[in-house]
C-alpha cells in the first residue's frame, strides 16, 4: 500500500490540475496568459521604438508638419503623447504651436519623439521587471507618510504637521537585502548598487527623520523592511509579486520636487493620490492626475482624514464633482478607485522602529473599547468600525490590482501608452502623408506648367529666330540698295550734287587756287552730303529694325529692365582725308579750256600739222645757219639734237597760243569749265576706287552689325529665360523628390501603425473569469 501511495498522489495532483477551478490550474493559466501578453507588449514596444526612431531620422531630413489647429480644422484628431504642450500667457497649445515656423515645430517634435522613445524604454524595463511599484503622492500635508505607515502597520516614515519628506523613499521587502532591515541613503551623484556600499550610506530607521528632510546630500533612500505578517494580509510581503512602495515629496512644495514626482510616475505601475478631505484639488494635483490617468490603468484617489469632516456627503460630492469634470474615467470607476478613509483609525502604535506587528485587524475587544487604540477619538464605535472597514476596502482593492489583477496593473499602462503612441504616430504620419502628397502635387503642377512654357518657347523661338533674321537681312539689303542708288545718282547722275558746287571766282590770277578749292568742296560734298544722307538713312532704318526686334522680343520673351540700347551712329569722320589721299586729281592747263565743238573735233589734225611745220622749219633753219656761218658738223649736230624735241616745242607753242586765246576769249567761263572737268575726273576716280560699292557695303555692314547684336541679345535673352525655366524645373523636381520619398515613407508608417494598433486592440488584459 505504501508503494502505491506516490502513484495515487500523482494521480490526485493530475486530477487537481485538470480541474478548471482548482487554484493550481487557475494560477498556471494566469501566469501563462500574463507571460504571453507581456511578450506581445514587448514586441509592440520594440516596434514603437523602431517607428519613433525612424520618424526622428525622417524629421532630420524632412521637417515634419504638426496637426492643424482643431479650431480651424474640425474633426482633425489631436496628439496625446506627442503633443506640443506650450504655454505663453493666455496662449496655449492650440494657438501657440501654429504661430511657430515649420522648422521650429519640427525641432520640438524631434524632442517629443526622443522623449517618447525614452519612456517606451522605461516601459519595456517595467514590464520585464517582475516586481510592481506603487507611488504614493499628493499635496503637502495630505498624510502620505502616515498612509504608508498604516499600510505597513508600522511607524517607519516620520510624520509631522509640517512638510518633512524632501526626497523619494522607496520601501522594499527586506528579503531583497538578505533579510536585513536597513536604510540606504543614495548620494546625489551616485548610481545605486546594493552590492557597492560606495554608492550609499547605511542608516537605522530612527535616523529617517533626518535623512528624508535633507535633499542637499541625498536624492533618494531605500528602506528595507521585514514584514512578518501573513501573505494574505501584507501588501509588501504578498507572496506573489515583489512590491515597492514609494513615498514622495508634496506636489506643490517646490517646483523641482513637483517635476521630479511627475517624472517618477512614469516608472511605477500603480499611483495612489492622497488628498486631505479638508482641501480641494490644486492645479498641480489636477495636472498630475490628468497626466497619470492618461497612461495608468490603476490610479487611486485616497481622500484622507475623512473623519475630520463634519458634512461627509458634501465632501464626497465636491470631490467627485471635481473628478467628473477633470477625469471622467476615474469618476466612472469611483467605487473602485476613489476611497474616503481615515488613516489614523488604524493603529501603528506598539510597533516602534525596527519592530514588527502581527498584522491582524482590530479585534472585537478593541472595537468594544477594551484595548487602548485610537478609536477613542470617535464619538461612536460604529464610526470607528466604518473607518476601519473603509481602509480595509482600500487595502483589498490595492491588493486586488497588485496581486490578483497584475496583468491589468502591470501591463495595462504599457498597452494604454502604446495605443496612444501608435495613434499619435498614425495621426502624425497621416498629416505628413497628406502634406507631402499635396506639396508634391503642387510641385508637379508647377513642373507641368514650366514644361508647357518651355515647349511653347521652343516652338515660338524657331519662328521668332526666322523673323529676326528676316528683319536683319531686309534692313541690310534696304540700306545697301539705297546707299548704292543714292551715291551713284549724286556722283554720276545728271542732277549730281558734285557739279553743283559754288566757290567765289577771284579772277584769272587765282585760277589754280580756285581749282583746288573746287576739288576739295566736291569731295566734302560727297562725304558730308551724299554719304551722310546715306548714313542718316541707315540710322533711321537701324532704329526701325531695333524697335522691330525689341517688339519681337517682348512678344516672345517679355519686357526686360536691362534691354540692350543699341543704335550707334557710326560716323566716318576720317572719310574726307581718306578720300583726299585716294582721289588724287591733278589740275592741268587743259582743265581751263573748253574748246568749241568744231574746234575740238579738228584739234588732233591741227596739232599734227603744227608738229610737221615745226619740224620742217627747224631743219631748214639749222641748215641755213650752218651754211652761212661755217659751223662744224658736230656743233650743228648738237644744236639740231636739241631742236628735235618737237613735243616740247609743240607744247610751248600750243601753250602760248592757248594761253593767248584763253586770256582773250575764255576767262569768263573758267569756273564753269573747271567744275565740269573736276566733276568728271572725280566721278571717274571714285568709280575707279569702287567708292559707291565700298560705302554701300560699309554702311549696310554697320546696320547689319547693330541689328545682329540686337537679334543676338534677343536670342540670348530667350535662351537665358529658357535656362531659368529649366533651372526652375530642376529645383522643383529636386524639391519634389523628397516629398515623393516622404509620402511613400509616411504611407508605410500608416500601414505599420494600423497593424500594431490592431494587435493591441485584440490584446485582452483582463484576467479570465472564474466560475
Amino acid at each position: 500500500m505504501n508503494q502505491n501511495q506516490p502513484a495515487d498522489n500523482a494521480a490526485e495532483g493530475t486530477e487537481m490540475a485538470t480541474q478548471l477551478n482548482h487554484p493550481i490550474q487557475t494560477d498556471s493559466i494566469e501566469n501563462l496568459e500574463y507571460d504571453r501578453n507581456r511578450e506581445i507588449l514587448g514586441r509592440c514596444i520594440d516596434g514603437a521604438i523602431s517607428l519613433l526612431k525612424s520618424l526622428q531620422k525622417m524629421n532630420a531630413t524632412w521637417n515634419m508638419f504638426y496637426p492643424p489647429n482643431p479650431r480651424t480644422s474640425r474633426g482633425t484628431p489631436q496628439l496625446a503623447v506627442l503633443n506640443l504642450d506650450l504655454k505663453l500667457g493666455h496662449l496655449h497649445q492650440e494657438g501657440l504651436v501654429h504661430t511657430l515656423g515649420r522648422k521650429a515645430v519640427s525641432s520640438l517634435l524631434g524632442y517629443k519623439l526622443s522623449s517618447a522613445v525614452g519612456h517606451l524604454q522605461s516601459l519595456r524595463a517595467r514590464i520585464d521587471d517582475p516586481s510592481s511599484k506603487v507611488l504614493v503622492t499628493g499635496d503637502v500635508n495630505a498624510g502620505k507618510s502616515t498612509f504608508c505607515n498604516v499600510l505597513l502597520r508600522r511607524k517607519i516614515l516620520p510624520e509631522n504637521q509640517q512638510p518633512c519628506t524632501a526626497i523619494f523613499c522607496e520601501i522594499l521587502n527586506a528579503t531583497e537585502n538578505e533579510g536585513l532591515e536597513e536604510v540606504h541613503a543614495i548620494r546625489l551623484k551616485a548610481t545605486y548598487d546594493r552590492l557597492n556600499e560606495q554608492t550609499y550610506d547605511k542608516y537605522a530607521f530612527k535616523d529617517l527623520a533626518e535623512i528624508v528632510s535633507d535633499n542637499k546630500k541625498y536624492k533618494q533612500c531605500k528602506i528595507y523592511i521585514a514584514d512578518t505578517r501573513a501573505n494574505d494580509l501584507s501588501l509588501l510581503n504578498n507572496g506573489v509579486v515583489p512590491l515597492t512602495l514609494v513615498d514622495t515629496p508634496g506636489l506643490n512644495s517646490h517646483t523641482a520636487k513637483t517635476m521630479a514626482v511627475f517624472t517618477k510616475q512614469e516608472e511605477v505601475d500603480i499611483v495612489v493620490f492622497v488628498l486631505s478631505a479638508s482641501n480641494k484639488f490644486t492645479i498641480s494635483a489636477k495636472d498630475f492626475i490628468t497626466l497619470a490617468a492618461a497612461e495608468k490603468a490603476c490610479l487611486f484617489v485616497v481622500v484622507n482624514r475623512f473623519d475630520t469632516v463634519k458634512d461627509k456627503e458634501v465632501c464626497k460630492e465636491t470631490i467627485l464633482s471635481q473628478l467628473r469634470h477633470s477625469n471622467p474615467r476615474i469618476f466612472d470607476q469611483s467605487s473602485e478607485f476613489v476611497h474616503f478613509v481615515s488613516s489614523h483609525a488604524i493603529s501603528t502604535e506598539g510597533h516602534p522602529y525596527g519592530g514588527s506587528g502581527d498584522g491582524s485587524a482590530p479585534s472585537s475587544g478593541d472595537i468594544d473599547g477594551n484595548s487602548d487604540n485610537c478609536h477613542g477619538d470617535y464619538r461612536e464605535q460604529s464610526d470607528y468600525l466604518d473607518a476601519v472597514l473603509d481602509f480595509e476596502r482600500l487595502e483589498k482593492s490595492l491588493r486586488n490590482f497588485v496581486v490578483d489583477k497584475r496583468t491589468r496593473s502591470k501591463l495595462a499602462p504599457a498597452k494604454t501608452y502604446l495605443q496612444k503612441v501608435f495613434n499619435d504616430i498614425n495621426i502624425l504620419a497621416t498629416v505628413n502623408y497628406e502634406a507631402a502628397l499635396s506639396e508634391s502635387g503642387k510641385l508637379m503642377d508647377q513642373i507641368i506648367d514650366i514644361r508647357s512654357k518651355l515647349l511653347k518657347m521652343h516652338v515660338e523661338g524657331r519662328k521668332s529666330h526666322l523673323e529676326g533674321e528676316n528683319i536683319v537681312n531686309r534692313m541690310h539689303k534696304d540700306v545697301y540698295d539705297y546707299t548704292k542708288s543714292k551715291l551713284t545718282e549724286d556722283i554720276s547722275g545728271d542732277n549730281g550734287i558734285i557739279g553743283n558746287v559754288y566757290i567765289p571766282y577771284l579772277g584769272i590770277l587765282g585760277v589754280f587756287r580756285y581749282s583746288e578749292s573746287i576739288k576739295r568742296a566736291m569731295l566734302r560734298r560727297v562725304t558730308f552730303s551724299s554719304v551722310r544722307d546715306c548714313e542718316d538713312y541707315a540710322f533711321d532704318k537701324t532704329d526701325e529694325g531695333v524697335d522691330m526686334l525689341k517688339q519681337l522680343g517682348r512678344l516672345h520673351v517679355g519686357k526686360r529692365k536691362d534691354e540692350l540700347v543699341s543704335s550707334p551712329r557710326y560716323m566716318s569722320y576720317l572719310l574726307t582725308g581718306r578720300l583726299n589721299r585716294q582721289v588724287n586729281v591733278h589740275t592741268t592747263l587743259w582743265d581751263f579750256i573748253d574748246w568749241p565743238v568744231p574746234f575740238g573735233k579738228y584739234l588732233p589734225v591741227v596739232r599734227m600739222a603744227l608738229k610737221t611745220a615745226l619740224k620742217t622749219a627747224a631743219t631748214v633753219g639749222v641748215g641755213w645757219v650752218a651754211f652761212n656761218t661755217g659751223a662744224t658738223k658736230s656743233y650743228m649736230a648738237k644744236k639740231l639734237k636739241l631742236m628735235k624735241n618737237i613735243d616740247v616745242m609743240e607744247n610751248i607753242f600750243l601753250g602760248a597760243s592757248i594761253a593767248s586765246l584763253v586770256m582773250v576769249f575764255m576767262s569768263p567761263r573758267i569756273p564753269t569749265i573747271i567744275c565740269r572737268r573736276h566733276s568728271k575726273k572725280i566721278a571717274d576716280k571714285l568709280a575707279e576706287i569702287d567708292f559707291v560699292n565700298d560705302n554701300a557695303e560699309r554702311i549696310s555692314a554697320d546696320v547689319h552689325k547693330v541689328l545682329h547684336a540686337q537679334a543676338y541679345d534677343f536670342s540670348l535673352n530667350k535662351e537665358r529665360k529658357m535656362n531659368r525655366l529649366e533651372e526652375k524645373e530642376r529645383r522643383r523636381r529636386s524639391k519634389k523628390k523628397p516629398n515623393d520619398v516622404a509620402s511613400e515613407y509616411f504611407r508605410k508608417i500608416i500601414e505599420m501603425s494600423d497593424r500594431e494598433m490592431k494587435i493591441l486592440e485584440e490584446l485582452e488584459l483582463e484576467a479570465p473569469t472564474q466560475s
